[in-house]
This record gives C-alpha cells, sequence and structure tokens, in this order.
C-alpha cells in the first residue's frame, strides 16, 4: 500500500483560505448560498472572490394579496 503523499503547496493554500471562509460562515443568513472562489497560479493565490447569496420562499400566486 503506497504512502499518503503530502502536499505542502495544498496546505498553505487552504491556510490561507480557512480565513475567508470562516468570514462568509459568520456572515451566513439561514437560507443563503456561499460563494468562494480562488485564482490560483503556480499554486498562489492571485484573487479571493466571496459571495453570499440570500434564499427567500415567494408565496404561491394563489396566496399572494392584490397590489
Amino acid at each position: 500500500m503506497p504512502a499518503p503523499t503530502v502536499n505542502p503547496d495544498a496546505d498553505r493554500l487552504f491556510d490561507l483560505l480557512a480565513p475567508e471562509l470562516r468570514k462568509l460562515c459568520n456572515n451566513a443568513g439561514p437560507f443563503c448560498d456561499l460563494r468562494l472562489i480562488a485564482t490560483i497560479h503556480d499554486f498562489d493565490l492571485g484573487n479571493v472572490t466571496l459571495g453570499i447569496d440570500t434564499k427567500r420562499r415567494i408565496a404561491p400566486r394563489a396566496e399572494r394579496g392584490r397590489t
């Protein structure tokens, strides 16, 4: 059985991205999508894009009041 390989670049990237993911989780609402997009070049971060999309259920048309 081969020994597991250790990728120090992956560990370093994870350490850089973990605080950003923590920020997303701290600001997440009860119904949302979290988005973290990282641009990586030669195992280094070039750009990190974060996003939270909040969801809300819309009542069926028959149950909505007329306005």
